[in-house]
């Protein structure tokens, strides 16, 4: 203090000294409780324990159809006690414009979970990421000459690696179209990403390779691994040809083999008035009464692979409107014939599920439930949207699970519906 300054000071009255003390009791009293816990003292944690991370059993894109192309991620933790079912629904990543709703899928041992994001086919890329981390670039073409990602309809597979150690991610590759030339310069194909096994006790994602091509094939979508990840199920071709076909994985050079025709599947076709006018598709050249069929694409959106290997799920375009092509959902059972080394069709059935949901609704993504219990009761996960073309008022989308057998208590009698929020794609860990 300087020596040359005076300072007054003024006693307060006493009345006046009791409020004041009360005051700064009070708001030491307010700053204690909205203290963090763990945030004063010595060893304490900063902002109190760290939270868990999310643990999911289903991951799905979550899109509305306000915002179609700009999907979030979220997941889904089931418990499941005989018929009774409680889940929790959780976001995973925030909504993102140009992220693909179509594909999701997990890793084979439930860590980490794989997406493809971009508008630009040259610039599109698959992503990953675990629950509660940050996401990565699995792979992204840096140039013209790579590989260019197709997205669509269940474009994206992750199952074991036929070497036995590891995994495969399966995408297509677009096709590159050369503006000189007029001409693709490089077709549709099926590629792999093999990916080492994750380090035990780190967050660090494992090694990959690059793209390796492992058939070309005419507009390759809906992939479905083969629990052992020796065989592909795939969609191929368009309209009239369009069939699900299946290659082998761990052999060079595969050839892929038919499994299920046109007329297996089901898939809807729509007739149409033959037309003489000039680039018409469908000319009638003298016959008036000529019909003419049109084919919804892609037939088949989603295909998944049961864990004992005797069972495909898939979502088929059914509605007889081509305005209004909603989907069903069918069931494939198959063998394997040692004979000729390939799965064979033994009968292709359709899921009833219009009783619950009515005849306009439409099934998506179906996925079969990985335990036990889940192959005994052939369950299968799906997201289901309804419109009200025939009256009915579930508009939306939402969750089910579903069981094909129905016999054991352990077994669902009928549609559960668990929680999520504006389900597309989905996969089941």
């Amino acid at each position: 203090m300087n020596k040359g300054l005076t300072v007054r000071t003024h006693r307060l009255p006493s009345i006046m000294q009791g409020a004041v003390r009360w005051l700064v009791g009070a708001l030491v009293f307010c700053l204690s409780v909205a203290a963090p816990a763990g945030a004063a003292g010595n060893g304490g944690s900063k902002g109190g324990p760290a939270k868990a991370a999310p643990n999911p059993d289903i991951v799905y894109m979550s899109s509305s159809s306000y915002a179609p192309s700009k999907p979030a991620i979220r997941g889904v933790a089931l418990t499941i006690s005989n018929d009774a079912v409680t889940s929790t629904d959780t976001q995973l990543a925030k909504a993102l414009e140009g992220r693909d709703r179509g594909s999701i899928a997990w890793s084979p041992d439930g860590l980490r979970y794989a997406w493809i994001q971009g508008q630009d086919i040259q610039t599109r890329k698959i992503m990953w990421a675990a629950p509660g981390k940050a996401a990565a670039v699995l792979y992204q073409p840096a140039d013209t000459d790579d590989a260019y990602v197709d997205g669509g309809s269940d474009g994206l597979a992750w199952g074991p690696a036929c070497s036995g150690v590891g995994s495969t991610v399966v995408f297509a590759r677009a096709a590159k179209w050369d503006p000189n030339s007029q001409t693709y310069e490089e077709p549709t194909a099926i590629m792999g990403i093999d990916i080492e096994s994750a380090v035990a006790g780190s967050s660090l994602p494992p090694n990959h390779s690059q793209p390796r091509p492992i058939r070309e094939a005419s507009n390759p979508t809906a992939f479905a691994l083969s629990p052992t990840g020796n065989h592909l199920a795939f969609n191929t071709g368009y309209g009239a040809n369009e069939t699900v076909s299946i290659v082998p994985m761990c052999v060079e050079s595969p050839s892929p083999a038919t499994l299920l025709s046109r007329d297996d599947i089901g898939a809807a076709r729509y007739e149409y008035t033959c037309s003489d006018d000039p680039g018409s598709a469908c000319p009638c050249g003298g016959d008036s009464e000529k019909v003419c069929l049109d084919y919804p694409y892609p037939a088949v959106h989603s295909i998944d692979w049961s864990g004992d290997a005797g069972r495909l799920a898939l979502s088929v375009t059914a509605g007889p409107d081509p305005d209004y092509p909603w989907r069903d959902l069918r069931v494939a059972y198959l063998e394997w014939n040692e004979g000729n080394d390939q799965y064979q069709k033994i009968r292709v059935e359709q899921i009833a599920l219009d009783p619950f949901f009515g005849s306009a609704s439409s099934e998506h993504s179906p996925q079969w439930g990985p335990g036990a219990t889940d192959n005994d009761c052939a369950r299968l996960a799906f997201s289901q949207s309804a419109g009200a073309s025939d009256g009915s008022t579930m508009n939306g989308r939402r969750l089910y699970l579903y069981d094909l057998v129905t016999t054991s208590t352990a077994c669902f009698d009928g549609p559960r519906e668990v929680s999520a929020r504006d389900p597309r794609a989905i996969d089941w860990k």
